[in-house]
């Protein structure tokens, strides 16, 4: 072999060795770059799949950018942070160098911004230490966080909306009831399951929960709902739902037909309104409408009534002071006894409605119920013993006498009564102060009637101061004594107060504000 043919191989040898090294180069170069790629797609799937999961959005941050910085092409020298609504989320010692890399997410709440900071030169990069498959990965994960923003500030809205609506539902006592007519599968609301008494939200067949409708208004509802799936307007109507006490609640219900886009009936959706305590106000408003004209017009009757009652006992009293003993005189003194009756319970109707005139002064309430003491004792009968007392009370009240010794008349009468068989009534004055009362005093004069009689059952004690409510007798009372005591203690801005036992008796406590 020639000289010349070894220069030949010693060349030719040293290609080979370059570019076996270029080729080396470039393999390692493809597979750096492969290996960059791959941590890149790991960071953006383990990234999504933490921003998808439930919990506090500002929970993920801290992972996020642990993750992000991991997934660069030097980790080792790389940290990132986010700056989130006031709040910062940082890898091991970040601090902003001259080589840092900057994501802005906007949104109505303020700016999050993604930052990723290299800590050192990298003079192999020749346009700087990032690459720009890293700006587009940082431009990637900061669209991933501007849709977890959006999407939980969404949650966020719609979770106020829809407490904002349970809070509106609930004052408004209202519920709701829904029909999927494809399944017929009802459900019921929160708030109509509060109303109901009901443990939770029920689910079921249409029908599962038919127990708590009040069975003369299941034909209603029956109805309505056939009436509805056949596409006819129904109007509000109203039901009885059971509470698991066994009260009825009276519910105004509205009903509505939702289609599908294809105009198909696809539920029927029906608001609940619980009107019980407005129809007791309504019904008590038409019973008081009733009393008042009943009022105006006893008032009138009573007024004309006494006008003859005068010439009635003036001319009994006649008859009672001339006749002689006899006959003629018991019936006279009869006569002048049902007079004086009839204008006593005229007086009781003209009090009631306050057509009668009336002279207030400041009046000694004890001193009155001493004064009234022997006319009481005869009132009450025999087989009663009356106690009178005065226990610390001295002071005065701006009332009406006539008018306060009525008042005590009835409650000793209605003391009487409520003893058929004899007993005790024990009648008592005393100073009170009553710290929450509405009054501008907190002073007041105290008269307590009670007796030992038969009581006042509960499911009564609501009523016993209606107008013309009595339970006695037809002829044996007129309902009117206790009316006309609350109207009496209401017009000089006192209270009635009752405690009943049944078989023991009860006692009456009329408040009247002491005089300063």
């Amino acid at each position: 072999m020639s000289a010349g043919d070894a220069s030949d191989d010693i060349v030719s040898g040293g290609t080979v060795v370059a570019r076996t090294r270029r080729e080396e180069a470039s393999r390692e170069s493809v597979e750096r770059a492969l290996r960059q790629r791959v941590r890149e797609l790991d960071a953006l799937r383990r990234i999504a799949a933490l921003l998808v999961e439930d919990g506090p959005l500002e929970a993920r941050f801290d992972p996020l950018v642990a993750i992000l910085a991991g997934a660069t092409q030097y980790p080792e020298s790389t940290t990132a942070a986010c700056f989130h609504r006031g709040r910062f989320f940082a890898s091991p010692g970040h601090t902003r160098t001259p080589w840092v890399l900057t994501a802005t997410v906007p949104s109505p709440r303020g700016v999050t911004t993604l930052e990723l900071a290299y800590h050192s030169p990298k003079p192999e990069a020749a346009f700087g230490p990032f690459l720009a498959e890293e700006r587009t990965l940082l431009d990637v994960i900061a669209d991933l966080v501007r849709t977890a923003i959006e999407r939980r500030d969404a949650q966020v809205a719609l979770r106020e909306t829809l407490d904002r609506m349970d809070h509106a539902f609930s004052a408004a006592r209202m519920g709701v009831w829904e029909l999927e007519i494809g399944t017929r599968t009802t459900r019921w609301s929160s708030q109509l399951s509060q109303m109901t008494g009901l443990a939770g939200p029920p689910v079921g067949p249409l029908w599962s929960r038919a127990d708590l409708v009040h069975p003369d208004d299941i034909p209603i509802v029956v109805g309505q709902v056939q009436r509805v799936m056949a596409g006819a307007e129904v109007r509000a109507f109203e039901l009885r739902l059971k509470r698991p006490d066994g009260e009825w609640r009276r519910m105004s219900t509205s009903v509505l037909l939702v289609r599908s886009k294809d105009g198909k009936p696809e539920r029927i959706i029906a608001a609940l309104r619980d009107v019980t305590e407005q129809r007791a106000i309504e019904e008590g408003l038409r019973q008081a409408q009733k009393v008042e004209a009943l009022g105006q017009v006893a008032a009138g009757v009573a007024h004309d009534f006494n006008n003859l009652l005068m010439i009635m006992m003036s001319g009994a009293a006649y008859l009672v002071d001339e006749l002689p003993e006899g006959k003629s005189r018991k019936v006279a003194a009869d006569l002048l006894d049902a007079s004086e009756r009839g204008a006593a319970l005229t007086k009781q109707l003209l009090a009631f409605s306050r057509r009668a005139s009336f002279n207030p002064v400041a009046l000694d309430l004890a001193d009155l119920v001493l004064r009234l003491e022997p006319l009481l004792v005869r009132m009450a009968g025999r087989g009663v013993v009356l106690q009178v007392s005065n226990d610390g009370l001295d002071g005065r009240v701006w009332a009406d006498p006539t008018q306060v010794e009525q008042l005590i008349m009835n409650l000793v009468l209605n003391a009487r009564d409520a003893m058929p068989h004899g007993g005790t009534i024990t009648l008592r004055t005393h100073l009170s102060v009553v710290q929450d009362f509405e009054a501008s005093s907190d002073s007041f004069a105290v008269l307590e009637v009670g007796d030992t009689g038969v009581g006042i059952p509960s499911d009564l004690r609501a009523r016993i101061f209606e107008p013309f409510f009595t339970t006695k007798e037809p002829g044996k009372g007129t309902g009117l004594g206790l009316a006309v005591v609350t109207s009496v203690v209401r017009q000089w801005q006192g209270r009635v107060e009752v405690d009943s036992v049944v078989g023991e008796g009860t006692t009456f406590r009329v408040l009247l504000p002491l005089m300063k």
